[in-house]
């Protein structure tokens, strides 16, 4: 005959199930807010990134390609522009030797354009090129452009970022060497 054994527990009591509901909302009402900034600073600064990556993009083509290029923010659109200038034929070559193939491939190699649109959130509140200060804010309709020389050097630029949220960026573009500096403001 076997001994009569204490029953175990099989669950929890009304009480405990309370605490661990409570423990829970503390903690949500902590963890949710604080991802909700973490996503929205994430997400703008995404965006800076990719408008630095597109500056340095404008000063890699311009040496890479051994021409100018442009980068143009529209106003009205809230969009960069990036544009290389074609490069002047190589005149050491025979004009019988420009085939409208090697042309066709000249042309493809590099120039264009790229582009790229902020996300509603974030706004250019200042751009201004080579020192010379931008009213604070852009009207709608006005583009300024920036020139990268064959060199990779510029006049120098300081772009100015915010968000809804209240996240600020500052680009600054370096005339001399056309370095890309990022800042949070």
């Amino acid at each position: 005959m076997k001994p009569n054994l204490p029953r175990t527990k099989q669950g929890f009591t009304l009480i405990e199930m309370v605490v661990i509901i409570l423990l829970l909302a503390v903690l949500t009402s902590i963890i949710v807010p604080s991802y909700s900034r973490y996503w929205h600073h994430t997400r703008f600064m995404g965006a800076v990134n990719d408008i630095a990556e597109l500056i340095a993009d404008a000063r890699e083509r311009a040496i890479t390609k051994d021409t100018q290029t442009t980068l143009s923010y529209l106003g009205g659109m809230q969009t960069f522009k990036l544009e290389v200038t074609p490069p002047t034929p190589s005149t050491d070559m025979p004009t019988a030797m420009n085939t409208p193939e090697s042309l066709a491939e000249q042309e493809k190699s590099g120039t264009g354009i790229r582009g790229y649109q902020l996300r509603e959130d974030t706004v250019v509140q200042e751009f201004s090129v080579g020192g010379q200060n931008s009213p604070s804010v852009l009207s709608a309709k006005q583009e300024q452009s920036l020139h990268f020389r064959e060199d990779g050097t510029n006049e120098g630029a300081r772009v100015v970022l915010i968000n809804d949220k209240g996240y600020g960026a500052i680009i600054r573009v370096l005339p001399a060497t056309g370095q890309v500096v990022v800042d949070e403001m």
